[in-house]
């Protein structure tokens, strides 16, 4: 009985991630990553520097732990003028290769914050002309303890065909006037294989102590 109780949560936790319908961005779709702008309010003069790009483990950034399998790292400098808002857009210049697939309700892409100070990031991606994106979103990050991550998403407005995607990139801001804002940030996306692995470990183990108990 007890086997047959995990063998329904197993299919139910399957279920639930397929009945989501949508489409994670993948290693080689982030790998195409590779264009960067600064994206300037009216008035602003703002400033992207990179200090490195397409950042793979075990570099991770050379000071704090990377979460995720492509990292980005840059400098932002808040100009003169228009707002305290400064903000960067990473994407793949409008070049994109291996999409393939329909029937998706739209995106979902693994971030981490992987520095000490909070960022907003956006995940967004176009089809004919229109944007679709998650919205800004708020992580706090840290070099200690828990790792900082989230998953955003970008809902779509209908069935979604990989194919018609035209950019797909993700923003990341910072506020110049709030305390405690930072100009460099340290950001990954595409979750490392192993986080995922060690979900099913748990789940084993749960099964596992289930049979002792049987």
């Amino acid at each position: 009985m007890k086997r047959f109780f995990l063998f329904v949560l197993v299919l139910g936790v399957l279920a639930g991630q397929a009945s989501a319908a949508m489409w994670e961005l993948d290693l080689p779709t982030a790998q195409q990553f590779t264009n960067a702008a600064i994206m300037s309010g009216v008035g602003d003069t703002d400033i992207l520097f990179f200090g490195s790009f397409l950042i793979t483990p075990p570099n991770a950034y050379g000071v704090s732990p990377m979460r995720g399998l492509i990292g980005f790292q840059g400098t932002i400098k808040d100009g003169t003028g228009g707002d305290t808002l400064a903000a960067a857009q990473i994407d793949t210049g409008g070049t994109i290769s291996g999409l393939s697939g329909t029937g998706y309700d739209g995106v979902t892409a693994f971030f981490a914050n992987d520095n000490d100070d909070q960022w907003e990031f956006e995940l967004f991606y176009a089809v004919g002309g229109t944007e679709y994106n998650s919205g800004f979103v708020g992580i706090n990050g840290t070099v200690v303890g828990p790792p900082n991550t989230a998953y955003l998403t970008a809902p779509f407005a209908g069935i979604l065909d990989l194919g018609g995607i035209t950019e797909i990139g993700f923003r990341v801001r910072t506020n110049f006037g709030v305390d405690g804002a930072s100009d460099t940030f340290h950001v990954s996306v595409v979750p490392v294989p192993g986080a995922i692995l060690l979900g099913f470990l748990g789940l084993g183990a749960a099964g596992i102590k289930l049979r002792r108990f049987a």
